[in-house]
């Protein structure tokens, strides 16, 4: 299968990266200073007794400091989990394409969660009122969640629905237009190859999450 357009923009790949963790790192920041602020915090954990008051302040200080510093990481894996998808089906259709185009195909709809981050800031800040950890982590703009009312029993299917959402859609829409500058193929042919290899490892993900929150006491 001959490849058109051959990516050579691997630097600029990675400045991509570095520029996305740096815009997750600040909108981070901006959640925990203006969404999740101390007050709520506390409230949340000492009223549940996660932590004991006296050391809930280490506590906070400590998974806002791991959160900043994985956040390239997770940066990362997102995008090489697509590029890793995206891999394993073009080698079963015997379609030649470097993973090296794949990353940066990946990295260049990362866009799509970007915006979702920013409107998910928006929201947190001027449409939902947080009064609580469970407040923030039951909404997701565009999703399903966001549909279904849960109960206290139901929330095992929190990631479930929150994984139904129109920012997937919209990821498998870039996703097949950064392939077409990859590969001749018709875009209905495209389009289902992303679907299928990109959409069979996000359902494993999302079916193993959803497993294991089922299975938490």
């Amino acid at each position: 299968m001959s490849i058109v357009n051959p990516s050579k923009t691997s630097t600029g790949a990675w400045l991509l990266v570095a520029a996305y963790a740096g815009l997750y790192v600040t909108i981070a920041v901006l959640v925990d200073s203006l969404v999740l602020t101390d007050q709520i915090l506390e409230r949340t954990w000492t009223l549940q007794g996660m932590v004991r008051m006296e050391d809930w302040e280490a506590r906070r200080d400590a998974w806002r400091t791991y959160g900043y510093l994985l956040t390239p990481f997770f940066v990362l894996v997102r995008t090489g989990f697509t590029a890793v998808c995206l891999a394993v089906g073009s080698a079963l259709l015997y379609w030649e394409v470097r993973f090296a185009d794949l990353f940066s195909v990946s990295v260049h709809a990362e866009i799509v969660w970007a915006v979702a981050a920013v409107i998910h800031l928006t929201c947190m800040l001027y449409v939902v009122d947080v009064e609580s950890l469970a407040d923030f982590s039951t909404f997701y703009p565009l999703s399903a969640l966001q549909l279904i009312s849960l109960r206290d029993e139901d929330l095992w299917a929190v990631y479930l629905l929150k994984s139904l959402n129109l920012f997937e859609i919209a990821y498998v829409i870039f996703i097949t237009a950064g392939m077409r500058n990859l590969i001749r193929r018709p875009l209905a042919a495209l389009a289902a190859y992303v679907v299928l290899s990109y959409g069979g490892g996000t359902l494993l993900i999302v079916s193993g999450v959803t497993f294991l929150m089922m299975s938490v006491p």
